[in-house]
């Protein structure tokens, strides 16, 4: 005896139900002629008579009720796998919360992208941020993965490197166009400058002097790089910024970056800094993994 097809059981089941192979095969929405040649193979593939027939209605032989428990056991079997096949998760399948600090610039400019094509992978992690680019305590606030802009030397712990915090001056096309190319460092000089109130320190490779030093007259101070990217997009002056903060913009064209014969040096970078290594969760290693390989690839653009 062979049964290779279920709905040979789970029309032995309706026509019990229904005590009718028409009024089976409307439950069933296929032609009574469907179900009379399904119950018969069924009957030949068990060499057994599994119904009485009359011209009103059908009912089980007593072989066909032992049939009929076997067939409602299996098909019952069947359907609580397909739930668990639906629910039950595979070992390599990554579930939970990664709790992650950093500052909104940077989940807006660079995360955003980078946790979709996570959660695309691992549609069963969430995230939580938590937005500051102060050094806090990693196991005290529960974070998983930190993402700081500073100098490597102010960080304690485990981190690697993502990115530099590359600064470049910038301005609109309009600006440009009104007041014409900018390749000297002493001609960019004799413009206001706008810029974030904690880069007035950064210095030039050559000049030596910083940003408060060179530029005098200032068109905008703020702590917001949002606030900042938006007065240089309406034309007010020029602007340093943080290259990966307008890098949507330099694409868009609503910003062109200005190169001079000086620049400034690079004095801090972004980094992942983690708990021990050791302990961390799975999902957490995972997602430090692919965040290293997007800014291995990042970086070789």
């Amino acid at each position: 005896m062979k049964i290779h097809d279920l709905s040979l059981f789970e029309v032995l089941v309706q026509v019990n139900h229904a005590n009718s192979f028409s009024k089976a095969a409307i439950k069933l929405g296929v032609a009574p002629s469907v179900v009379s040649k399904k119950i018969t193979q069924l009957e030949n593939n068990l060499s057994l008579s599994l119904f009485h027939r009359t011209t009103r209605s059908v009912s089980l032989t007593e072989e066909g009720r032992k049939v009929l428990a076997v067939a409602e056991r299996v098909l019952a079997e069947v359907k609580a796998l397909e739930i668990s096949s639906r629910t039950t998760r595979s070992p390599e399948e990554l579930s939970g919360v990664l709790r992650i600090s950093t500052i909104s610039t940077y989940v807006n400019s660079r995360l955003v992208t980078i946790i979709k094509k996570f959660c695309q992978l691992h549609p069963h992690i969430r995230f939580e941020f938590v937005l500051t680019n102060s050094f806090i305590n990693l196991a005290d606030e529960n974070i998983d993965v930190a993402v700081r802009i500073c100098k490597s030397r102010k960080i304690t712990g485990q981190f690697f490197k993502l990115e530099e915090n590359k600064l470049i001056f910038c301005a609109s096309p309009e600006f440009l166009n009104l007041h014409g190319e900018i390749t000297t460092l002493e001609a960019l000089t004799e413009f206001k400058l706008i810029y974030l109130q904690s880069h007035g320190a950064e210095k030039f490779k050559f000049s030596k002097k910083s940003i408060k030093n060179h530029f005098e007259k200032s068109a905008v101070q703020a702590n917001s790089g949002d606030v900042l990217n938006h007065f240089a997009m309406h034309g007010l002056g020029v602007a340093l910024r943080t290259k990966w903060d307008i890098d949507k913009y330099l694409a868009e064209g609503k910003l062109i970056e200005i190169k001079v014969d000086d620049y400034l040096e690079s004095t801090s970078s972004v980094y992942a800094l983690y708990q021990d290594i050791a302990y961390l969760p799975k999902r957490t290693k995972i997602f430090l993994k692919f965040l290293k390989q997007e800014y291995d690839q990042l970086n070789r653009q």
